[in-house]
């Protein structure tokens, strides 16, 4: 299940790597931070600095009239390596992620100021084993999401450009394995690159009216969702449980970016069945039965989306009746998607969401 859960987060993180095909700048970054604690069970992680590099590919985007009603937005794929400053416990890492930059600020006299989204996967060197590492409270597995948000300015001098920028990764594996408690470094970097092609700005005259006026279907959509989870270590012997949900959900368009969602989700996680090990539950006692809302933003064939829902039917209610997730989708086509997401409850993982879906238009 892992596997094939890995297999498909990199064919979703493919089908975006590929929308920028050849590359119109790239970038070598050296960032330093240091790790959050963000619980006290933590704080003995915490030793010196962390630092890395990160060379980053990227294209504007500006081959259709709807890229430039976005301000010819900018994505591409980055190769990173961190070193989390506790060699010996917590290791290294090298990832791979996949990135979409929204300009705030495009001028090519004063510079370009964007936030970046970017997602993937990394190997950490270093994972909990009971013998061998038993500080390492942190990370269970080798292979991890990624997860980095940034604010970047660029000042571009010809082919050249120099930036820096300030932001947050986020290291985990949403609970296919424990522990998962995740890393979260917040750093500061530096850039200098070289641009194949100069970055333009997109004129108002140039943004055709028909685009602006253009909105989106409002749709009904089915996911298949499966996954695997662990429960904390020390519960009971490390074993992985399947989960599988179903989620059925209604969007009504808001526009050409936007879009509002409602629906309801139906999941069997078998590991919940086991998160008490003195209790004697069913497996019919670990479904849950759940109704959530959130918001959609459509960026060309990717829908990143955040909701927020509640359980109406959660027997073993070890984390509340709220849940929330975040993820994107990665429309195949006008009708099928991928989704790779994170349900959690206020922050604490539950489980990687990994599905295929289909969508009716609503015309």
């Amino acid at each position: 299940m892992k596997l094939i859960s890995l297999l498909l987060f990199l064919a979703l993180s493919w089908g975006g790597f590929s929308q920028f095909y050849k590359p119109t700048s790239i970038s070598l970054k050296s960032r330093g931070g240091y790790l959050i604690a963000h619980r006290a069970i933590m704080s003995h992680l915490i030793q010196n600095n962390n630092y890395g590099f990160e060379l980053e590919f990227s294209k504007q985007r500006k081959e259709q009239e709807s890229w430039k009603d976005l301000r010819m937005p900018v994505s591409g794929l980055s190769i990173l390596f961190q070193d989390f400053g506790y060699r010996s416990v917590l290791g290294q890492t090298i990832g791979v992620f996949q990135h979409y930059s929204q300009p705030l600020v495009a001028s090519p006299k004063y510079g370009f100021l964007d936030l970046r989204f970017g997602s993937g996967v990394a190997y950490i060197s270093k994972k909990y084993d009971p013998l061998n590492n038993p500080k390492n409270n942190a990370i269970g597995s080798h292979i991890n999401a990624v997860i980095d948000v940034q604010l970047a300015y660029k000042k571009h001098l010809g082919p050249i450009h120099l930036g820096m920028g300030i932001g947050i990764t986020h290291f985990s594996n949403a609970a296919l394995l424990q522990p998962n408690l995740g890393l979260n470094t917040p750093y500061l970097d530096f850039t200098i690159g070289y641009n194949f092609d100069e970055r333009e700005v997109p004129l108002k005259e140039s943004i055709a009216p028909e685009v602006k006026k253009e909105k989106l279907n409002s749709t009904f959509a089915f996911t298949g969702i499966g996954s695997s989870r662990q429960n904390l270590a020390g519960q009971n012997l490390p074993k992985s449980y399947p989960v599988i949900a179903l989620q059925g959900y209604y969007s009504f368009a808001l526009g050409n970016k936007w879009k509002w969602d409602v629906g309801t989700d139906l999941i069997y996680n078998e590991s919940n069945r086991y998160f008490f090990p003195d209790e004697g539950f069913t497996s019919a006692e670990t479904i849950q039965w759940g109704l959530f809302t959130g918001s959609t933003v459509r960026l060309h064939k990717t829908e990143i989306f955040i909701n927020v829902g509640y359980y109406l039917l959660n027997k073993i209610n070890h984390s509340g009746n709220v849940y929330n997730r975040i993820g994107y989708r990665y429309l195949f086509n006008k009708y099928l998607y991928g989704l790779v997401g994170i349900k959690a409850h206020f922050g604490k993982a539950d489980y990687i969401e990994f599905g295929i879906g289909v969508r009716f238009l609503d015309r």
